[in-house]
């Protein structure tokens, strides 16, 4: 029996482009055909009935809610603000006060608007684009910035420059996986970083009281086999995907060459990047150092945790880390027969529709991890299972629940928990992987349908809700 804070925010997450639907404006429109994905069409058409998804919220007790604003909703030309448009933002978080329920919002999730990669091929690995994502926060935060608590200027940031300039899935459709991490990927690195220290002033001098963080993707990273090479190399791939984009938000410098050491100033010209073509492999786990004791564009941490992931040591695959990690959900293009043979990943676990291991004791792991290295309040701002199993959906929910309560226990300060996702929504490229805690039936007036695991999620938030009240996890 675990007792939760009075004031602990239970919610759901989705994203813009995930449910809104006819996001036709957006980057990511155009590469669906390219790609030939599914189409997302009107999706959830949450942008027409975002009252119904409040609705939802409501009926499941949620107080928290958080979403994303569609950049390209905003500037589906470049400089041409869509007044339209934002009066609906604002309103849909006057719609969520109005019920109580406390809006957390994502100022970027994956997308950009289509003549931003139009302008700049390499989009995030451009300098450039920051200016005009700051204009985009600046507008958003005039607007709606005082009635905001919760921020997350990007979600995902190391997972998405992964798939835009490394794997090829996103766009711009880079493929360099041979290639040294430095070049356009570690400037997008450091062009993401720029832009959320620049956004959290923003937010700031609108709403001093504001909580601004990320929503980083963090597993929980185990080594293939436990030799020193592999071990070595599940340390410097948690390193440089989980903690090195996070620690330079806590500070005001980025590890670019990737040594363990945080040495370039994230307010001076990018500049020329140290080559690391000719560089070896380390034999020790980079980012070894102490854990980072600043604070200064981080005010809490927001962790999206699905999985644990095994790594393998792969020296010729992305110098000078050697390590590969198959998370099922970063399609790398090398195809499946090699991934099966220098596959990293444990066999014979209880797995979702998109290969994710069912691990709820990673997020307490996960949490523990970002406690120590940074003493800051932390929120998990996703984490699901995408499964039509309802059973297997609600033994998850049951054991995140207990994870985040275990944290509760151990003197962790744990702000919410934020379920993936409200509804069944597009996942990049398909329908088929039911997140959801409401089924959407799109071709009947996009009825939104409770799931067995809504009315699970309901009791453990009435549960907690009560008076004096302990939750059994």
């Amino acid at each position: 029996m675990v007792r939760f804070p009075k004031n602990f925010l239970w919610g759901a997450s989705s994203a813009a482009y995930q449910v809104e639907g006819n996001n036709i404006h957006s980057d990511m429109w155009a590469w669906e055909r390219k790609q030939g994905w599914s189409r997302s069409g009107a999706c959830c058409n949450s942008w027409e009935l975002f009252d119904k998804d409040v609705d939802c919220l409501s009926e499941i007790g949620a107080n928290a809610y958080r979403f994303s604003i569609e950049w390209a909703r905003l500037f589906p030309k470049q400089g041409e603000l869509d007044q339209k448009a934002l009066s609906r933002y604002v309103e849909q978080i006057g719609c969520l006060k109005s019920k109580d329920i406390t809006p957390i919002v994502c100022l970027h999730h994956f997308t950009n608007p289509a003549w931003l990669v139009k302008q700049y091929p390499s989009l995030w690995a451009d300098e450039r684009v920051v200016d005009h994502y700051l204009e985009f926060v600046r507008v958003v935060t005039d607007a709606v910035g005082g009635a905001v608590n919760w921020w997350l200027t990007f979600n995902e940031p190391m997972v998405y420059v992964l798939q835009s300039l490394v794997s090829g899935y996103f766009p711009p459709g880079r493929v360099a996986l041979r290639r040294p991490l430095t070049g356009e990927l570690m400037r997008a690195v450091k062009n993401l970083a720029v832009a959320h220290r620049q956004a959290y002033r923003l937010i700031k001098q609108v709403n001093p009281l504001a909580k601004v963080s990320v929503a980083q993707n963090i597993a929980h990273v185990v080594a293939h086999k436990q030799t020193m090479k592999h071990q070595n190399a599940a340390h410097r791939w948690d390193y440089f995907f989980h903690w090195m984009f996070l620690d330079a938000l806590a500070g005001d410098k980025l590890d670019a060459d990737l040594d363990g050491r945080a040495e370039m100033f994230l307010d001076e010209p990018a500049g020329d990047f140290p080559s690391l073509r000719n560089r070896p492999v380390k034999d020790h786990p980079l980012g070894s150092r102490d854990p980072v004791k600043s604070s200064d564009t981080l005010d809490f941490v927001g962790v999206n945790y699905y999985t644990r992931v095994f790594v393998r040591s792969v020296p010729f695959l992305l110098p000078p880390l050697g390590a590969l990690p198959l998370y099922p959900e970063m399609k790398f293009k090398i195809g499946t027969i090699l991934s099966w043979l220098i596959g990293a990943r444990a066999r014979g676990f209880k797995a979702d529709s998109m290969g994710h291991e069912i691990y709820p004791e990673g997020l307490l792991y996960v949490m523990e991890k970002a406690h120590v290295r940074y003493g800051k309040p932390i929120m998990v701002t996703e984490n699901g299972v995408a499964t039509k199993k309802d059973v297997l959906k609600g033994e998850a929910l049951r054991g995140h629940v207990g994870s985040v309560a275990a944290a509760l226990v151990k003197g962790i300060d744990v702000r919410g928990y934020l379920y993936w996702s409200l509804l069944d929504n597009y996942e990049w490229g398909s329908y088929a992987h039911k997140f959801g805690l409401y089924r959407v039936v799109r071709k009947d007036h996009f009825k939104r349908v409770p799931t067995a695991v809504a009315a699970e999620f309901k009791k453990i938030v009435t549960d907690a809700a009560a008076k004096h009240a302990s939750v059994a996890v």
